[in-house]
């Protein structure tokens, strides 16, 4: 397999709710908006983050973040 790039994409019933939430965590918007129902931020030069909605598998997924500081990130978010 010859990946080109690679994208977590995450199912939300709320894609404007989703949208703030993320750029909040990301720190700034996303990058494409390809159609009414989905939303791209490209992380780095192989993938990303997607968000689309899809309300009846809405609310099931995982995605882990690496960061040099996971008390200093806690707080940025929860201020």
């Amino acid at each position: 397999m010859n990946l080109q790039k690679i994208y977590t994409a995450l199912l939300t019933a709320d894609l404007a709710a989703a949208e703030g939430w993320y750029t909040k965590l990301l720190g700034r918007g996303p990058d494409y908006r390809p159609m009414d129902t989905l939303v791209q931020w490209e992380l780095f030069d192989q993938g990303g983050v997607a968000l689309s909605t899809d309300s009846e598998i809405a609310g099931r997924g995982v995605m882990f973040l690496i960061v040099d500081d996971v008390a200093a990130e806690r707080l940025r978010l929860q201020g």
